[in-house]
């Protein structure tokens, strides 16, 4: 079983991840996520810092979106017209003081 996690509410971008094989065709996804969705696992989306810092990894797909298509749902055209290769993948950690 993969530990891999998407979080979005948008429908085209989970396509978009399978259709590139950043994932498998099977992958769990959920369209907001609690600290227990994510504990130590790659997750695929938007991510506060504080949850982000519970997950293994988080791999953003990075959009330069034109201020005319942003807050509006995007097309599979507009996924490959406006995102950016390779994705980001962080390790985030919080620093305890």
């Amino acid at each position: 079983m993969s530990n891999k996690l998407v979080v979005t509410r948008h429908p085209v971008l989970l396509q978009y991840l399978k259709d590139k094989g950043y994932v498998p065709q099977d992958v769990a996804h959920i369209p907001h996520a609690d600290i227990r969705d994510v504990e130590g696992k790659h997750v695929f989306g938007i991510l506060p810092l504080w949850l982000a810092s519970h997950c293994d990894k988080l791999t953003e797909v990075q959009l330069r979106l034109p201020r005319d298509k942003r807050g509006s749902e995007l097309t599979m055209e507009d996924m490959h017209n406006f995102a950016k290769s390779p994705l980001r993948t962080y390790e985030i950690k919080e620093i305890s003081r």
